[in-house]
Parts: C-alpha cells; sequence; structure tokens
C-alpha cells in the first residue's frame, strides 16, 4: 500500500511540474514604427524618441523570459549607427525615459529586460532612443535594424 501510494504522488508531481515551469512559445508584436525623424546636426539639442509599449510579449504557460536587442549594424553597443552608405549617426536605445540604461543583452554595460508570465497575459516594455546633438554628418536617410530576441 505504501508503495503504491508514493507511486501516485511522483507522477502526479510529474504531471504538474511541466505545464507551470515551462512554456511553449512566446509571441513579440511591435506595437507602431520607430523612427527618429529630422535630425539637424547644427542643432544643440539631441533628438530623443519614446515608443510607449513598443514591444507586447506573451507567453504560455507560466515561468520567466528576457528581452535582449541586437548591437545593430554597428556591432557595439556604444554606441549604436544608423548608416547611409559609408556614413554613421550615432544612436542608442534604453529601457527608461531617463536614458541611463542601455537595451542590449545584459552584456558590457548594458541591461536586458526580464520578467515573470503568466498564462498568455501579455506585458508591454516601451522603447526609447536618443541621436546625441551635433554630430558631423551628410544629408540623407540613415537606417539600422535591431534584432530583438526572446528567451524563455
Amino acid at each position: 500500500m505504501m508503495r503504491r501510494l508514493l507511486m501516485i504522488i511522483s507522477w502526479c508531481w510529474m504531471l504538474w511540474m511541466p505545464g507551470t515551469l515551462l512554456a511553449a512559445n512566446c509571441r513579440i508584436t511591435l506595437n507602431g514604427s520607430f523612427a527618429f525623424g529630422t535630425y539637424d546636426p547644427f542643432s544643440s539639442t539631441p533628438v530623443n524618441i519614446t515608443a510607449p509599449n513598443f514591444i507586447a510579449v506573451a507567453c504560455q504557460g507560466r515561468g520567466f523570459a528576457t528581452i535582449d536587442l541586437s548591437t545593430g549594424s554597428s556591432g557595439g553597443y556604444y554606441p549604436r549607427t544608423m548608416r547611409n552608405g559609408i556614413d554613421s549617426l550615432n544612436y542608442n536605445l534604453y529601457t527608461n525615459a531617463n536614458l541611463t540604461s542601455v537595451w542590449g543583452d545584459g552584456t558590457g554595460g548594458t541591461v536586458n529586460v526580464r520578467f515573470r508570465f503568466r498564462r498568455n497575459t501579455a506585458v508591454a516594455y516601451s522603447l526609447y532612443g536618443q541621436i546625441p546633438a551635433q554630430q558631423n554628418v551628410t544629408a540623407g536617410s540613415y537606417i539600422d535594424s535591431i534584432i530583438i530576441t526572446v528567451s524563455f
């Protein structure tokens, strides 16, 4: 009788654990677009942008996840660069409105966003960006591509 009870308890524990600790998948949604607009190289004011609730993530199950942002075309976080041919324009992306935490992968002084998810409840994070003032650049359109990675 005791042996059977232990087997039942072990089986119930194994059945319960995977559903509460592991997620089957996560879905990332970008809300809107992220564009700095016009940059004036003669202005003494940096260009700042806020994209409220820009990155939304919904995961199945329950657990923890992190959101990392890549370096883009610069290959480094300090600074990131947008490109127009051979010309580049420095900028960066942040997790906070004070522009003190560079959003990266958690290495080299950057931070990533770690969150707890529960049963298909979406969480959304704002993205903050800045182009420093008075960079010597030529006129044109500057672009960069950032890869967003959600690990769970």
